[in-house]
């Protein structure tokens, strides 16, 4: 009656290996072991319009660890990549969006006063992807985006803020680069 009980759960189990086996399924262990080699990118960066201290450096770092940690793409030196994301950095415009109101009090008396609470940041990029082995575009357009952040009467908040819309954008546009050029490598 043991040995019976004991088949019962043995069968299912022994069904299903030899299901896996025979559909070809195969337990990866790691992930570096996949047999699809992935491209190596370079990224090319290019603004001459904005403002904002160090914008350049932040949407190059920003991209590369996107590219990088949601994709699994490794970039690179233009000599030894397979692709250049090259990006132009077009306008960059702040747009208020919200006031909040400040109050003080002067010589006993109360005194009210808007803040900017909020602002749009809005960058318009022109994008494109360039097979470098042949130096054939494989993609381009134009894009705008743009995305809220909150003003502090701290300095250091506001560009943190910022920074964090910056990294909001970058993240849909390497989306959308990925998805229009570099997918089919997976």
């Amino acid at each position: 009656m043991g040995l019976k009980s004991i088949d019962i759960f043995i069968l299912p189990i022994l069904v299903f290996c030899l299901f896996m086996i025979g559909c070809g399924y195969h337990f990866v262990r790691d992930a570096n072991n996949s047999k699809t080699i992935l491209p190596v990118l370079a990224i090319e960066l290019n603004d001459k319009v904005s403002t904002i201290e160090k914008l350049q450096w932040i949407i190059y770092d920003e991209t590369k660890n996107i590219f990088l940690k949601n994709y699994g793409l490794k970039i690179s030196s233009r000599e030894s990549a397979d692709y250049l994301v090259s990006i132009d950095v077009i306008k960059v415009q702040k747009e208020s969006s919200g006031y909040v109101t400040k109050k003080v009090r002067v010589k006993g008396q109360d005194i009210s006063y808007p803040l900017l609470g909020a602002a749009y940041l809005k960058i318009i990029f022109c994008l494109k992807v360039v097979d470098l082995k042949n130096e054939k575009v494989v993609w381009s357009d134009t894009k705008e985006e743009k995305e809220l952040y909150a003003i502090s009467e701290d300095p250091n908040r506001t560009s943190y803020n910022m920074k964090q819309a910056i990294s909001k954008i970058l993240e849909r546009l390497t989306s959308l680069i990925y998805g229009a050029s570099l997918n089919r490598f997976e």
